[in-house]
C-alpha cells in the first residue's frame, strides 16, 4: 500500500452573483481574527478558506457579541451588523455544501 499523489482531473469554480463588501478585504480579515477563525488567504486578502462551522460562528458574533474587538471589527464596515449578518448568512446559503470548507474571494 502507498501514499500517493493524484490530481483533480475535474475542478469547477462558480461564483455567486451575491455583491458585498466592497474594497473591505482588510476589514473582513480583522472580523475573523476578532472571532478566533483561522482561515488561509492569499497575500492580498482576495481569498478566503475557512469552515462552514466557523462561518455559522461568525455570523452570531456579528448578530449578538458585545466584545469590544468585535464590535470595532463591525464598526470598520460602516453598515449595521443586521446587513453584514445577512450578506454573511446569504453566503453560507449558496457556499458548496459538498465540501467542508467556504471559498470566498473577492473580485
Amino acid at each position: 500500500m502507498g501514499m500517493r499523489l493524484h490530481v483533480a482531473t475535474k475542478y469547477k469554480v462558480e461564483y455567486s452573483d451575491i455583491e458585498a463588501f466592497n474594497w473591505k478585504q482588510s476589514e473582513f480579515a480583522d472580523l475573523l481574527d476578532s472571532v478566533g477563525i483561522q482561515y488561509v488567504s492569499d497575500y492580498e486578502w482576495t481569498t478566503f478558506e475557512f469552515f462552514h462551522e466557523d462561518m455559522k460562528r461568525l455570523i452570531k458574533a456579528v448578530q449578538i457579541s458585545e466584545d469590544p474587538k468585535v464590535l470595532n471589527a463591525i464598526n470598520d464596515f460602516e453598515e449595521p451588523r443586521e446587513k453584514i449578518a445577512d450578506t454573511l448568512e446569504q453566503l453560507l446559503k449558496v457556499a458548496d455544501k459538498n465540501d467542508e470548507l467556504i471559498h470566498l474571494k473577492f473580485l
